[in-house]
């Protein structure tokens, strides 16, 4: 009786076994046959990162071929809020306000985000990506991007216009021949260890088209000297506003266009709305004199 006993028990191990056996194959089958592709993307989507290649925007040139706009290399903070703490969130929103510049209620929503990705600040300074890489933070990182400078400040102003942060042209030229400036982005994908650190090792790529450059029939030096003179009159009479264009008058080629007030095309987040517009486009004049021109075109034509 005992060895009967015995041998059922053993039957039972093994049966036991056996189903598990089994179980563990027909799973394994499944992954294989079923889920084979949907665990393979989660484990790419781990092992890699899509990174996206900024085009270079095109330049734009006087007639003389000096460059009136152009790009400079500018870093981008974003944070992985993930990997920090509540207390370390905490602390940052003390320090980063000064270094960044920014809205303490602004980079606490950012910090409470559920993601992987955030941006915390776009296209900042020398001195400001060196005070954020002292801090040494964990979840930190830049991405080097360019950045729209106007080497000549005020002038041109109305003619270039500018670019936004993601190198859109917002106004003048710089919005009228956006297509052709902007270019065709790339894309990058990087492998990266278990600590999600990027890794120099490439599985494709797609390099990014620069934009074209762009030549204007504005001549810089005639430019800035109808400018000196529009500002010496729009202050000596303190007036409201005041324009002027000049033009070849053989070809119709614009050599010169500006307004007052004006505005820094690098500070432009911080130019009113009467200092960015276009008056000698935008607002209506009574011909006057200047159509005496006509006139006498006319009859000198009779």
């Amino acid at each position: 009786m005992h060895i009967v006993n015995h041998r059922r028990r053993i039957v039972t191990v093994y049966v036991f076994f056996f189903i598990g056996l089994l179980f563990c194959a027909f799973r394994l089958a499944y992954i294989q046959f079923f889920r084979a592709n949907y665990l393979a993307g989660i484990a790419r989507k781990q092992h890699s990162v899509a990174l996206e290649l900024e085009p270079r925007r095109g330049t734009i040139y006087d007639t003389n071929l000096k460059p009136q706009a152009v790009n400079i290399s500018a870093y981008s903070l974003f944070a992985n809020p993930k990997v920090l703490s509540r207390a370390e969130k905490n602390n940052l929103l003390k320090i980063l306000p000064q270094i960044l510049g920014a809205d303490i209620d602004f980079l606490r929503e950012r910090l409470l985000r559920n993601k992987s990705f955030v941006w915390l600040a776009r296209k900042l300074t020398d001195d400001q990506v060196v005070a954020v890489r002292k801090l040494k933070i964990k979840g930190f990182d830049f991405i080097k991007e360019t950045k729209r400078c106007y080497p000549n400040g005020y002038l041109l102003s109305h003619v270039l216009g500018f670019a936004g942060l993601d190198n859109n042209g917002l106004e003048g030229v710089e919005l009228a021949f956006n297509q052709y400036l902007k270019g065709e982005s790339g894309f990058a994908l990087c492998l990266r260890d278990a600590r999600q650190n990027k890794l120099e090792i490439w599985e494709k790529m797609s390099a990014p088209r620069d934009g074209y450059d762009l030549v204007l029939t504005i001549d810089e030096v005639v430019q800035y000297i109808a400018e000196r003179e529009l500002d010496k009159a729009f202050r000596q009479f303190n007036a409201q506003g005041a324009s002027i264009i000049v033009m070849n008058p053989r070809t119709g080629e614009i050599l010169a266009f500006a307004n007052r007030p004006t505005y820094d095309l690098n500070e432009y987040a911080g130019a009113s709305k009467e200092s960015m517009r276009n008056r000698a486009i935008c607002d209506l004049f009574e011909p006057g004199s200047v159509f005496k021109i006509v006139t006498a075109s006319a009859a000198l034509e009779e």
